[in-house]
């Protein structure tokens, strides 16, 4: 009795392990309404970054580097030690998993495999980069911050780190806010850029919002008024991660395919429609992994970006700005100023980085930096999340922009 007991136990021990090994997500979506093959299972969707990265067997490294207003960011590394390196860093309300959650597909794997040595960045405020020396998290003092503090703090320790392991000039590749925050370190830090980095790329950049759809210029006034009280609320943050969120998104967005979709036709009203490019085999996933936190100042940011149509400083308003600036109206970032080559790389479905917003920043870029020109995607629907989740994003952007890499114009 005592041996089939224990003949039981094992049996279920293994099955549970052996299914914690499997990755049996559904490789169509109507099979997430029938489920006859037992699918709808990834190990992904409920892990971190580095046990992705371990999965897919590539080797992988984390750092902690402490900001100069003591805010504490990881940044992983997929090493390949003497090779180029390419830090590359998200957007808003993500985190670097972004770069690893799609498969072979993801960007990150796509640059280790073309030969570079892989450095992902995380923005204050996020999973990977929640603590800070001094300040507890839940305070609306340890949230007070937008992308110009992360373009000002975060890249500049993030990089630094970078060059000071491998003591080689950096290709960045900046994502959405990771692009913005990108042109305010290369303004605000002009001869530590033309150190550390040879080539800014932009995937779906973001500097100028002043031609946007009517429902993101509605939401922006309307945020305005409401900021201060949802800030006092939250403490300053919106979309923070808990087992509540995922299994609110994972019961509500996950539950079959008719949800699925009704949630993707929600989100993409806003960034752009594209049903076409969702993959069934990596939704579930990235519809749990990505979401991160934001901070309500950053959003009020960028809607002041949409409000004034200015690329400018956050706006304290006229007497705080006199006291902060020196002057009653927010300064703008000046992009004569930015020294490193860009390479633009966009979308036209993608109703954030619109085509025009995109094309008038290239326009008035100083002429030293865009010798590189830039690349449209050569998808009509391409949005701005299919950046980093499209269907087809590898053969699409990633392939086009390591084959750039490989001899861009310094």
């Amino acid at each position: 009795m005592f041996l089939y007991s224990n003949t039981i136990l094992i049996l279920i021990f293994s099955s549970i392990l052996i299914r914690a090994q499997q990755n049996n997500v559904c490789k169509e979506f109507i099979q997430y309404m029938t489920k006859t093959d037992g699918c709808y299972y990834n190990p992904d969707q409920n892990t971190e970054l580095p046990d992705i990265v371990k999965r897919m067997g590539y080797p992988v490294e984390n750092y902690t580097v402490t900001t100069d207003d003591s805010y504490i960011l990881t940044v992983f590394r997929i090493p390949r030690p003497g090779a180029k390196p390419v830090f590359v860093q998200h957007g808003i309300s993500v985190s670097a998993i972004c770069f690893t959650d799609t498969l072979n597909d993801s960007l990150a794997y796509v640059l280790y495999d073309a030969g570079y040595d892989v450095w992902l960045g995380n923005f204050r405020g996020n999973r990977y980069a929640n603590k800070h020396v001094f300040l507890n998290t839940d305070t609306l003092a340890y949230w007070n911050f937008s992308f110009h503090e992360m373009g000002k703090y975060d890249l500049k320790s993030q990089l630094g780190l970078v060059y000071e392991e491998t003591n080689q000039k950096i290709y960045y590749i900046g994502y959405s806010m990771g692009t913005t925050a990108s042109y305010i370190y290369n303004i605000l830090h002009p001869e530590e850029s033309l150190q550390k980095l040879n080539i800014m790329v932009s995937l779906a950049p973001i500097a100028y919002l002043r031609n946007m759809s009517e429902i993101f210029e509605s939401l922006a006034e309307l945020w305005m008024p409401l900021e201060p009280e949802i800030s006092t609320i939250t403490h300053g943050v919106v979309q923070q991660r808990s087992e509540f969120s995922t299994f609110l998104t994972e019961t509500l967005c996950l539950s079959n395919t008719i949800t699925m979709f009704i949630c993707q036709v929600f989100t993409q009203s806003f960034v752009g429609m594209d049903l076409e490019q969702l993959r069934a085999e990596t939704l579930p996933i990235v519809s749990v992994q990505n979401p991160d936190a934001a901070s309500t100042k950053t959003i009020t940011h960028y809607a002041q970006f949409v409000n004034s149509k200015r690329f400018q400083y956050f706006d304290y308003g006229r007497t705080a700005n006199t006291r902060i600036y020196g002057d009653p109206i927010a300064p703008l970032y000046d992009i004569s100023n930015i020294t490193i080559p860009i390479y633009l790389m966009h979308g036209e479905n993608d109703q954030l980085a619109t085509m025009s917003n995109v094309e008038n920043f290239f326009k008035d870029l100083p002429e030293s930096t865009k010798k590189n020109g830039k690349f449209l995607v050569p998808y009509k629907k391409f949005n701005h999340l299919d950046f980093i989740s499209a269907k087809d994003q590898k053969s699409l952007l990633y392939d086009p922009l390591v084959n750039f890499l490989k001899n861009p114009i310094l």
